[in-house]
Parts: C-alpha cells; structure tokens; sequence
C-alpha cells in the first residue's frame, strides 16, 4: 500500500499542523496542489498565530475584528517578513529624511530639524502634524530662541519626551508632549546634572536616571526618578514638613552596588509588563583578583509604585565561566528583547571573547532567561564554605567579590557562534566572512525571532571611487528538523554542550524510530552562510542606486574626514542616520541622511502614497527579483511619503533624487500561478508533482 500524505483525513493534517511553526505549515502548503487548503483554514492559522507569534502586530491586526484582517493574512506576512530579515535582504531601501537627529520605537520615526520635529509612522504610512520650536515649552528666563536646543530623549505610546539646553544659563530641562495634539503632558523639569541621561516611559509615567550618586565604595551609580502624567501620586518625603507627602514625582532611587556605567554594553533599562528593569553584566565596580563566575545583576520594582522598599534584586543570573576566556569588552554589546512568541522578556548579550585564552578571538550571541523575582531584595548570602571549586588552591582565599557557581550547560537556543556560520560569505565572489573591525562595524544588533545577527558595516567599495561603503553584513541560523537530526552521525553524542534533550509527545503509533529516542531527540542548528546587502553595484542599475541611498552623499560629507551612524533596529525595519565626524559641540548644524531598510512589504497601505504614480515626485525602481506586476504591488509595496513640506529637513543644494525608493519584493506561493503549474504536470504524491 503506498502512502500519500494528501490521503490522510482532515483531523490528521490539522493536528500535525499544530506541532509545525509557520515556516513549515506555509512549506507544507506549498508543496502540493491538494495541501493549498490548509492556509486558506482561518482556525488553523488562528491557532499558528496564538502558537507562534501571539504578541505581533500582525496578531493584534488579526484579533481586531474591525481592521477585516484574516489570520491567513497575518501568517503571510509574519513568513515573509521573517524570511527577509533572515536572508539579509531588505524588500525596500528608502531615503525617508534629513535630519540632525531621530529616534525609532513602536514604528514610529521621530525626526528633529532646524527649527521643527516631524513624525513618521512607519507601519501606517502617514506623517503626525509637524512640530515647531516655538510651540514647544521653553525657560522663562530664556529670551533669545537661538540659545535654547532640543534633544530627543525617547519615544513611545504617542508620548515623546525631550531634553531642552539653555545657552544663556548652562542649563537643561527635561519635558514631555503629546505628539497627537502637541500638548506638554509633563512640564519642564531642571536636570541638574545629566551625566550620562537615560528616559523610559509610558502613557502614565516617566523615569529617567543619571549616573550621578555615590555609594560607600567611592564610585558612582545610577539615580532613577519616576513622574506621573496622570493623577497618580508618589510617596515623597517632604523635608519641611519632615513626613512623606503624595507629590507627582516620586523619591529619587538608588541602584547601590549597582555597577555598569554604558547603557547598551554594560547596562539596560527596560519597562515591561507595569516593572520597570535595570540589568547590568557587571559583577563589581573593580577586577576581582580571584573570582570564577560572571552573573547578571537585575532589579526591578513596579511602575506605579517606584520606591526602594519594593525592589525585587536578583544578582545570581548565571552568565559565564571565566576559564571560558578573557572578553574584548569593545565589542560587547546587551539588550532586554521580548520574544514575540511567548511574550518573555530574554537577556541578549554579544560577546568577544578569546575562547579558553586562545589566540584567536570569536563573537557569539548568548541568551538568558530572567528568572522569577518574586522576593523582596532577595539578595543573596554568599555560603563561604562553596565560594571556590573543589581542589583550586584559591579558594582559601577568596575576595570579598568572589563568586562562584557550578558550570551550567547551556541549551542550543541560549548561544549563537558567529564561527558556525563558515568562514566564505553566501555569494563565493566576496571571500572570507571575518568579521569587519570595530571601528568599520556601525551598528549590532541581533532579532530573537529570526535567530538573525544584523551588523552595518563599512568596506570598500568601487561604486565610490574606491571609498568606503555600507553594506547589511546578516547571519542566520534554523532549527535542524528532528527526523533530519537522527540521521546525522553526531546524534550518538549527545553529551556535548549545546545538544540539550528536547521533550516530544509520546505516541502509540508503530514507527522505525525507537521510542526512547523520540522522548530525548537533541536539538541542533543548521547555520547559513553569512550574507552581504546591497550586491555588487554593477550587478545591475538598481543595485548602484541602492548603494547611492545606503550612504552619505559625497557633496556634503567629506569621505576623507569619516562618517558616524546612529541607528534603531526592530522586527520590521532598521533606520538609521549618516552623519559626518565633526568636533564635539558643533552636532546642532549637522544635517544628515536619514535611511529606512525595510524587511516588511505589506506594511498596512491599501492604496500606493503619491510618489507611487512618478508623477510629482522621484522615481521609484524596483530590482530584477521583483517578480509581481504592478497591479499586485499595490497590496504588498511601501514607500513612505517624502517629507515635501518641511523645508527645514532637506539639505543645502538637495539633488532632485534624494528622495527615491528602491524596491525588492519577494514572492510566496500566493504570487505564483499554480493552476497553470499544476496543469502542465501530475501530481502524484507528496513533494512530487
């Protein structure tokens, strides 16, 4: 008797359907005629959103029943989205702005001119009203509007919040509006020191810190103050009254013994889920001359209620061996990720490191779960009798710093090794795939979801002159397919670091495989070879172009003198800013150029925005691998809006094609005519048509 998989009842397929992800349902749909059907099943895409990627956009889109999204929908685009991000390859490269600065978060692009901040919006392609200076709040004791300077501080839920510099009076002011109506939320507020200044919040709440207090060591740690924008009060004590009062700011927080001084290498601040995190990979403020383990020290307390009896400390996240080698702390670089399929917040660290004190230095991406803070300052006590391993001649002598913790394995999914990715690039033309030098790397950074590490990198390039050029330097990594990984010859040692067992269902069903092996099948990785983006700029005409708006344009920023690039990354997009290396203090009159890679092509337009038609605006290309006709591009393209009236953000002599979009679609198997293929050819079985 010969089995098909397209014999099998509906009941069957769809439960197998729910042991896949949405790479291979979308696979297994595609690769037959008669199997088409499984994505066109609104439940069974339901049940692949809430299972694989409950808390994406796509999925609120989906739940929402006045957008008219379909789950159907949602899936495509989650694969497609994903698939870009992980081979490296943007489906569009836009010029959205100039601009002296920005900041991206929740889709939303915050641009600051000369004399007004624009707003873009990403994922809906419309543009908030400008905001002009002389309508944001400014010091009363300040008369002269060329002495007052803004800086964008950070954005989110509509609420952006800003630092104002005074000239005349060496001071600074941190505030908040509402982009929506322009209203300040929250009103000025003296800073008097912002040493290395950080601000997160909410709709409700503000918090920002400095790094400005002094604890009993003699060093300096974080200060973290909260603000209300709602009626909510903080406990505050009043020293006139000499008794805590309800006041709309609460009692400025310590981080003691705290250490980490650079937000984003050595420290993080996250809100999440009404707490607010503070995360450092630093055990002490000094070396410890005698020390064996490296932790993660985490506090957190809750955002309505900011005080320091309500911290939950935890400083026994386990984070390396130091036998596993000495770390290039240039290179290090750590992040608080939410994993979009579990809504679990993920510890994301990049290390350099020499391994085992080798010669040769290698960079891999490690993740950590934070586990449960339920205890109040649950810091814990040291017991001296295990300070040191069994049988080391310095565990007699331990520092008061000393730590030490049994080896923990670590499970595949916690290490990505740059290494494992081969040493040639994905296109055999461009060599070895060692890593670029720091000074060349702009911008790191690595997607959960994807298991992708983006680097922006500069190398030489022909296109301009022999200069340097930016290039999207990915790599990638799959889960290796259980059955795939029983056949390999390294399953019989399943007793190296990274093959932790991973639990499978039991079945009664007969099957070659012995069961006690489907019980304990080790996880493993196939790992991709590194891509480069754009590709050679002679490899066609959209490809210089690409390369044109990638970088900084040579009639206004010297080559010679170097560039600097600031940029944001999420799920969808990276922006980022090409701005010319200038002396300290002259960053107000810089103008630079403001580039969107987008890995999203259906990002919510149902009609193409103006510059579409070529009309009254640049031109739009599209490379050879857009394979779909322009009827169908209307519902899977993007291309935000040229900022045409805000003259504040164009550059001196801008050339008439600044502002273009170049566009690489890919398309999935709903772009394809499959009546035609399967016309032409029998299909007779699984996989073979």
């Amino acid at each position: 008797m010969t089995f098909s998989i397209e014999g099998l009842s509906y009941d069957v397929l769809f439960n197998i359907c729910l042991y896949l992800n949405i790479d291979e349902v979308l696979h297994l749909s595609n690769s037959c005629k008669s199997l088409r059907f499984l994505l066109k099943e609104e439940t069974l895409c339901r049940q692949l959103i809430v299972k694989c990627a409950e808390h994406t956009l796509e999925a609120s889109l989906a739940h929402d029943e006045d957008t008219k999204y379909c789950y159907e929908q949602a899936v495509r685009r989650i694969y497609k989205r994903r698939k870009a991000l992980s081979e490296g390859k943007p489906v569009s490269a836009s010029i959205i702005a100039y601009a002296s600065d920005f900041i991206f978060n929740e889709g939303v692009v915050c641009l600051l001119g000369h004399d007004a901040i624009q707003f873009l919006d990403l994922q809906k392609a419309s543009m908030a009203p400008r905001i002009p200076f002389k309508s944001l709040p400014k010091p009363a004791a300040s008369l002269d509007p060329h002495n007052i300077h803004y800086r964008l501080m950070n954005y989110n839920e509509n609420i952006l919040a800003l630092l104002c510099h005074d000239d005349s009076t060496n001071t600074d002011y941190l505030f908040a509006i509402d982009i929506c109506t322009g209203d300040a939320v929250m009103p000025l507020k003296r800073i008097d020191n912002i040493n290395r200044l950080f601000v997160r919040h909410t709709r409700e709440v503000l918090f920002f810190g400095c790094h400005t207090g002094y604890g009993t060591h003699g060093h300096r740690e974080w200060i973290i103050q909260a603000v209300s924008f709602t009626d909510q009060r903080f406990q505050k004590y009043c020293k006139i009254s000499q008794d805590h009062v309800l006041s709309d700011e609460s009692e400025p927080i310590q981080l003691y013994n705290f250490p980490g001084t650079d937000v984003g290498s050595t420290v993080v601040f996250k809100i999440y889920n009404g707490y607010f995190y503070a995360l450092s990979n630093c055990s002490a403020f000094e070396v410890v001359e005698v020390d064996w383990t490296s932790f993660y020290h985490c506090i957190r307390f809750p955002i309505n209620d900011p005080r320091r009896e309500r911290c939950h400390i935890n400083t026994r996240i386990y984070r390396r061996q130091h036998h596993e080698g000495p770390i290039n702390d240039n290179w290090t670089w750590l992040d608080l990720q939410v994993d979009e399929r579990i809504d679990q917040l993920l510890i994301v660290e990049a290390r350099t490191e020499w391994t085992s004190g080798g010669t040769t230095q290698t960079r891999t991406f490690y993740t950590q779960k934070i586990p449960p803070m339920d205890s109040l300052l649950a810091v814990e006590e040291e017991d001296r009798t295990k300070v040191g391993p069994v049988g080391d001649l310095f565990s007699s002598i331990p520092d008061d710093d000393s730590k030490y913790s049994p080896w923990q394995e670590r499970e595949p999914w916690q290490f990505h090794p740059e290494k494992a990715h081969g040493g040639m690039y994905d296109d055999q033309k461009l060599g070895s795939s060692a890593p670029f030098i720091l000074a060349r790397t702009k911008f790191r950074s690595y997607n959960l979801s994807t298991g992708t590490f983006v680097d922006l990198v500069q190398t030489t390039c022909n296109c301009r002159g022999g200069n340097l050029c930016l290039h999207l330097r990915t790599g990638t990594r799959q889960e290796k397919p259980p059955l795939e990984f029983l056949g390999s010859s390294s399953f019989e040692d399943t007793s190296c670091e990274g093959k932790a067992p991973t639990t499978l269902a039991r079945s009664s069903c007969p099957s070659p495989i012995p069961p006690e092996l489907l019980q304990t099948i080790p996880c493993s990785y196939n790992y991709r070879r590194i891509t480069m983006w754009p590709p050679h700029f002679k490899s066609s005409n959209n490809a210089a172009r690409i390369h044109a708006v990638m970088n900084a344009d040579p009639q206004h920023i010297s080559l010679e003198s170097g560039i600097q690039v600031k940029a944001h990354m999420d799920e969808r997009c990276i922006v980022y800013l090409v701005l010319p290396c200038e002396p300290s203090g002259s960053r107000h009159s810089m103008i630079g150029k403001v580039v969107c890679l987008s890995f999203d092509g259906d990002v919510g337009v149902e009609e193409p925005p103006a510059c579409m038609d070529h009309s009254d605006c640049e031109q739009s290309v599209r490379t050879p691998q857009q394979l779909i006709e322009d009827e169908d591009m209307k519902d899977t393209c993007f291309s935000p809006p040229p900022n045409r009236r805000a003259p504040s953000f164009e550059p001196w002599e801008a050339n008439r094609v600044a502002y273009e979009t170049i566009w690489d679609e890919y398309p999935d198997a709903e772009d394809l005519d499959f009546e035609q293929v399967w016309a032409e050819s029998f299909c007779d079985g699984f996989g073979t048509c």
